[in-house]
């Protein structure tokens, strides 16, 4: 069997009917060697008939426990949700300034400036995000019943490609 066939015969095992597959991202942008993702929350409010989004912008960057590497398949290394990355954790193994493999938005701006990146964030990232959700709620919307006043709170997760940083300073230059 190839790899698509074994992953939809591992959904029909689940019983499900849908379902979402994305590409694994080899090449990852990394914080001390560390794999990490950017959990923003966001609030969709239906009011006549229109669809209203609000953005947290204060988000969290979650860590993986041990530094990247494509030769290991461990979760301590690929994945970075906090139900995983509990079972890993130790002080040894701490991103600088982390709590529980966390760090703040303003620790994330603040590391972007040691890089000499200072308006990364701001200039970059937080507008990609932004287009990003809409590209992703906007198309959700097809088929579904748009019922006055109704709202749901979501978390999305964001990586970032290695390159993010070369590539930006190939467009601002």
């Amino acid at each position: 069997l190839n790899d698509e066939e074994k992953i939809r015969r591992q959904f029909l095992f689940l019983k499900m009917t849908t379902y979402v597959a994305q590409k694994y991202i080899e090449r990852p942008m990394l914080i001390h060697d560390r794999k990490f993702d950017i959990r923003i929350y966001f609030m969709t409010f239906i009011r006549d008939k229109f669809v209203h989004i609000w953005l947290y912008k204060d988000c969290y960057i979650k860590f993986a426990t041990y530094s990247f590497t494509c030769d290991s398949f461990n979760k301590s290394i690929h994945v970075t949700n906090y139900a995983i990355q509990k079972y890993f954790m130790n002080a040894a193994d701490e991103v600088p300034g982390a709590k529980e493999n966390m760090w703040t938005l303003t620790q994330l701006i603040d590391y972007f400036q040691t890089i000499d990146e200072p308006r990364l964030w701001e200039a970059k990232i937080y507008p990609a995000i932004k287009k990003n959700l809409l590209a992703v709620v906007l198309p959700s919307l097809d088929g579904t019943e748009l019922i006055h006043n109704h709202f749901d709170l979501n978390g999305a997760d964001f990586m970032l490609f290695k390159n993010l940083i070369n590539f930006i300073k190939i467009i601002i230059s």
